[in-house]
């Protein structure tokens, strides 16, 4: 096997118009003198016209590092070397003013949340003409611009003209991506760069976004570079992926090759961390630990240290990218001799099925009958309907979803659920206690309630306190149940145990714990009272697909071992097949399905459901257009 060179890799796609993107030897590093830390090693990265190249690879991979590189638009602090070429011109050696010229108008870049592109206090169509105002030859006179900007609108899919006058928070998070993708695409540009530009979106809305995307690349004949965690959306858009990790690129190839028959063992893992839609699996594959920082592993394989196939060898040295099929690489050494081992494991894992799902618990826990839920709108109908009659009932032990997109009134009801809203209308009971009004509840009563229930929020570094540690995060939630308990240390050291981490994380900080770690430190907060119902709100939708399977494995370990029930709230139906026995489906505010999961899944009624089946990413470039 030989060392690729990059003009290697995709050359066999000749029908390309020219190279518009050489990447050779690519290093990023942050700081200086004797602390430097490398963030990126040696990538080599090729994009043809009219090609759609992707990046895949965990948080902490180097993903967006590499694409602000690109443009030149790192970090203070963070330098690059190596060669960067764009069409023919060497981009390091390019004036201030003429990567400017470039940045833009040749390569553009749509970030994942609209937020951080669109001023706040700038007008949508403003952020247009501001693109439209920076290249030579664009019309602009008053009426030219907006009719160039109501053009420019109604390509990425919004039709309404008042659009242009409203505010970025004024609109969904779905709109202000198309507002975002039109102000980049002003520009016209020759490559777009997008990082990550529907994970923040929900279901329903990444498809939309995701095609839109698609269909602009192929019209325009537009080079893409997809940057991703979720390797079905990169499979569904890209023709050529790089998979990078811990800053070095593992495997390179056709998406369609990779999926198919992965050959580096990061690949396959990050592949079978996928939870599948169409069964429930009796155990998750998930890789142990997480991803090291590149100069932990810079003098051995970097995956090595979680891989299931090192050896010895794989840690002596770090093995090259090299050539193992036709516009295909790999940067493992042992390729050739655990090749039929990796395709037997991938077997095993879809072969690994639990179906049956024990009987509904008579013992309800929660039961939540006709709630509505009206917020003041400053809009002319004066209230927002954000729930609307809603029932739903949580059995003892059981695991029950609530899924809808952005919107639908799921976290309003979970936070009902722990009184952090108010119904309007309608009851709420908590194991026995009529909770539909925390105000009014006695002491022994909010006392009870607190020990029956408990939630874990989306993002964990939010809902845990930054100046301090681990260990006083939990040994206050200890003491507020455990009157008179003297060893609450001990009692903290557990709780992480229980959740997979070290007793020696207990005098760290939130900031020193990666995004897996953080929600694991969250659930054992709320472990710490000993609940029988948890409310999870999207608690792993901030999180890599590997980092996602250890913690769904761990929910359904912790429920087998103590019990516990679940109401599970989730835009993704792949995570709720997994880890639910009923499914509500709400929507708009009102529930329009129920039933048990495999049924709702399997048999949707309702049009809605079927939309949101129809959204999950599938590995192949149908789903786009189904």
């Amino acid at each position: 096997m030989n060392r690729v060179a990059p003009q290697q890799l995709g050359a066999q796609y000749a029908e390309s118009d020219g190279v518009l993107l050489d990447v050779q030897g690519l290093t990023i590093s942050a700081g200086t003198g004797r602390q430097v830390h490398r963030i990126v090693t040696e990538l080599d990265l090729r994009a043809d016209r009219g090609e759609a190249v992707g990046i895949v690879g965990e948080s902490g991979s180097g993903k967006s590092m590499t694409a602000r590189s690109l443009i030149r638009l790192l970090p203070r602090g963070v330098s690059s070397q190596g060669s960067i070429a764009y069409r023919g011109r060497e981009v390091a050696s390019l004036s201030s003013h003429e990567m400017a010229s470039i940045r833009g108008t040749g390569i553009a870049m749509l970030l994942q949340d609209p937020f951080t592109m669109l001023n706040p206090v700038m007008r949508c169509g403003k952020h247009i003409e501001e693109s439209l105002r920076a290249q030579a030859g664009r019309p602009h006179t008053k009426a030219d611009l907006r009719g160039e900007i109501r053009r420019r609108l109604y390509e990425v899919g919004i039709e309404d003209e008042r659009i242009a006058d409203a505010y970025p928070f004024q609109l969904s998070g779905g709109m202000r991506q198309r507002v975002a993708l039109a102000a980049v695409l002003a520009g016209d540009p020759d490559i777009l760069i997008a990082d990550e530009p529907s994970t923040a979106l929900d279901v329903t809305t990444q498809k939309q976004i995701l095609a839109l995307i698609a269909q602009l690349q192929a019209s325009r004949g537009m080079g893409l570079i997809l940057i991703t965690h979720d390797l079905r959306v990169a499979f569904s858009m890209c023709r050529r992926m790089y998979v990078l990790y811990a800053g070095s690129v593992l495997e390179v190839g056709d998406a369609g090759s990779i999926e198919s028959q992965p050959l580096h063992p990061y690949t396959l893992g990050l592949l079978l961390s996928e939870p599948p839609l169409n069964k429930r699996l009796s155990i998750l594959p998930s890789m142990p630990g997480s991803v090291p920082s590149p100069d932990a592993v810079a003098r051995c394989c970097p995956f090595a240290p979680r891989c299931l196939w090192a050896r010895q060898l794989c840690f002596a040295s770090k093995p090259p990218l090299v050539s193992v099929g036709p516009g295909q690489a790999s940067a493992c050494i042992r390729i050739s001799e655990i090749q039929n081992e990796m395709k037997a494991a991938r077997a095993g894992a879809s072969t690994s099925e639990h179906i049956s799902i024990g009987p509904v618990s008579a013992d309800r826990l929660v039961a939540v009958d006709k709630v509505t839920k009206l917020f003041a709108d400053s809009g002319a109908r004066g209230q927002h309907v954000a729930l609307k009659e809603v029932s739903l009932d949580v059995g003892r032990n059981e695991s029950v979803g609530l899924v809808g997109e952005s919107g639908s009134g799921k976290t309003t009801l979970a936070r009902c659920l722990v009184g952090l809203e108010r119904p309007t209308n309608g009851r709420i009971w908590i194991n026995g206690v009529d909770v539909s009004s925390f105000d009014d509840l006695s002491r022994d009563n909010l006392r009870q309630v607190r020990r029956t229930i408990q939630i874990v929020f989306q993002d964990p570094y939010s809902s845990l306190n930054p100046v301090r540690t681990v260990g006083a995060i939990l040994i206050d939630a200890l003491a507020l149940h455990e009157h008179g308990r003297r060893d609450l240390k001990v009692a903290a050291a557990d709780l992480l145990e229980r959740v997979g981490l070290p007793a020696s994380y207990a005098a760290r900080k939130p900031a020193m714990l990666s995004g897996g770690e953080r929600q694991r430190v969250a659930i054992a907060r709320a472990l710490a009272v000993k609940p029988d119902i948890i409310v999870c709100d999207e608690p792993v939708s901030a999180l890599d697909v590997s980092v996602q399977a250890q913690i769904l494995n761990l929910f359904r370990t912790l429920q087998q071992e103590l019990g516990i029930s679940y109401l599970f709230i989730s835009h993704d139906l792949a995570v709720v097949r997994q880890t639910v026995d009923r499914l509500y489906v709400l929507y708009r505010g009102e529930i329009v399905e129920s039933g048990p999961t495999a049924t709702v899944l399997d048999q949707p009624r309702h049009a809605y459901t079927r939309r949101l089946v129809a959204s999950v990413p599938r590995a192949d470039a149908a789903w786009l257009q189904s």
